[in-house]
């Protein structure tokens, strides 16, 4: 007669996934959707957005900003002064 299956368990290891925490870092690791951000919130963080693409692949296209979120009326008036707000910061690092 076969028992019951249980998952296998390492000696000594009692943990269980209710056991495990997460960092309170995390809340301030997350970036709040891009849409309804404020314009000044929006246009600071288009400009991150911008310098970590320019960093990793060479620049960001309007459907690469759609992607991350920006509503197309975020697009149409923010790229302006965040590419403003991007090569300003650049300079400064």
């Amino acid at each position: 007669m076969p028992s019951a299956r249980r998952p296998r368990r390492l000696p000594g290891v009692t943990s269980t996934l209710s056991s495990i925490r997460i960092s309170p870092l995390i809340d301030t690791c997350v970036v709040a959707p891009r849409s309804t951000m404020d314009k000044a919130t929006a246009t600071r963080q288009m400009a991150s957005d911008m310098r970590e693409a320019a960093y990793r692949e060479g620049g960001l296209t309007e459907t690469g900003l759609q992607l991350l979120g920006y509503s197309d009326d975020q697009i149409a008036t923010l790229v302006k002064p965040a590419r403003a707000l991007a090569d300003q910061l650049a300079a400064l690092s």
